[in-house]
C-alpha cells in the first residue's frame, strides 16, 4: 500500500513538472506576444529548436548546467523554480486530498493561477483567456461538487444566509457574483475619492479592471466565506510591498503601478496551503 502510495506521488510530481514547464513556456510566450502551438519549443537566444532530450522537465535543465546546448547562453532560473514548484504542489494535492476530484481542481486552480500571477506581475494585463478560464473551473467544480450535498438539513432550516453559507454550490456561485460587486465597488469609490483629492479629471482607475474578475474567479473555487480573508490578506501584502518596494526602489516616490492580482493569487495559495 505504502509502496502505491509512494508511485503515486512520483506520478503526480512528474507531471506536475511537465505542466510547470508548459506553463512557464506559455508564460514567456505570452509576454513575448508568441503562438503557444507554433514555433516548438525553441532558445529564445539563438532562436534554435530545442531537442526532445532537452525539454524533460527539471532533468535537462540539471544536465544542460542551465545553458542552452547550442549557445551556452543561461537559461533563466525561474524555468526550473517553476517547474519545481508545480512538481512539489501537484505531489502535496494528492497526498493532502488522494485521488479524488478536490485534487483535481485544486491543481487547475493552481495551473491556471500561476501564469497569471507572472504575466499580471511583469505587464499589468490579464489575458481575458485566462480569467474566463479560471471562472468556468470554479463553475463546473461547483456544480460537480453540487452532486454530493444534502439537501435536507438545509431545507429545514430557514436562514438564507446560513444556506449560502453552507451550501457549497450556492456559496461559490453566489459569493463569485458578490465578490465581483465589492471590488468594483472598491475600485470605483476609491478612484472617485483620489480624483476629488487630486482634484483631477483623468479616469484612471486605483486598481486593473480585470482584477474583480479575477477575485470572482477565486471565489468561485474557494467559496463565499473567503471573500473577507482573501481581501484583506492580498490588501496587507499588497501594501506592505508597495511600501517597502518604493522606499528601497523609488525613495517614496510614486513612479510606477503596482498590479494587485498577484496578492490576490498569493492569498488564495496561503488559504489553500494553511486553512
Amino acid at each position: 500500500m505504502i509502496i502505491l502510495f509512494l508511485f503515486f506521488a512520483f506520478i503526480f510530481f512528474c507531471f506536475g513538472s511537465v505542466f510547470g514547464s508548459f506553463a512557464y513556456s506559455f508564460t514567456l510566450r505570452n509576454l513575448n506576444n508568441i503562438s503557444i502551438i507554433k514555433p516548438l519549443s525553441f532558445c529564445f537566444k539563438c532562436k534554435k529548436r530545442i531537442l526532445p532530450l532537452d525539454n524533460i522537465p527539471i532533468i535537462s535543465y540539471c544536465i544542460l548546467k542551465g545553458q542552452c546546448r547550442f549557445c551556452k547562453k543561461k537559461i533563466s532560473t525561474q524555468h526550473i523554480v517553476i517547474e519545481i514548484i508545480y512538481a512539489i504542489f501537484y505531489c502535496y494535492s494528492f497526498i493532502r486530498y488522494g485521488l479524488s476530484t478536490k485534487t483535481i481542481e485544486i491543481i487547475i486552480f493552481f495551473s491556471i493561477l500561476i501564469p497569471i500571477f507572472f504575466i499580471d506581475l511583469k505587464t499589468l494585463f490579464i489575458p481575458i483567456n485566462l480569467l474566463l478560464l479560471l471562472l468556468y473551473q470554479g463553475v463546473f467544480f461547483a456544480w460537480i461538487e453540487n452532486y454530493n450535498t444534502n439537501y435536507n438539513h438545509f431545507l429545514k432550516n430557514e436562514s438564507i444566509l446560513f444556506f449560502i453559507l453552507e451550501h457549497k454550490f450556492c456559496s461559490r456561485i453566489i459569493g463569485s457574483f458578490l465578490s465581483f460587486l465589492l471590488l468594483t465597488s472598491i475600485n470605483i469609490s476609491f478612484t472617485w475619492l483620489l480624483q476629488k483629492i487630486k482634484k483631477s479629471t483623468k479616469n484612471k482607475y486605483v486598481m486593473g479592471t480585470a482584477d474583480p474578475i479575477l477575485f470572482s474567479g477565486i471565489i468561485s473555487f474557494l467559496g463565499f466565506n473567503k471573500i473577507s480573508l482573501v481581501l484583506l490578506l492580498s490588501s496587507i501584502q499588497g501594501l506592505l510591498f508597495g511600501i517597502i518596494y518604493l522606499k528601497i526602489k523609488y525613495n517614496n516616490q510614486l513612479k510606477i503601478l503596482i498590479p494587485f492580482g498577484p496578492f490576490l493569487s498569493l492569498a488564495s495559495f496561503e488559504i489553500i496551503l494553511f486553512t
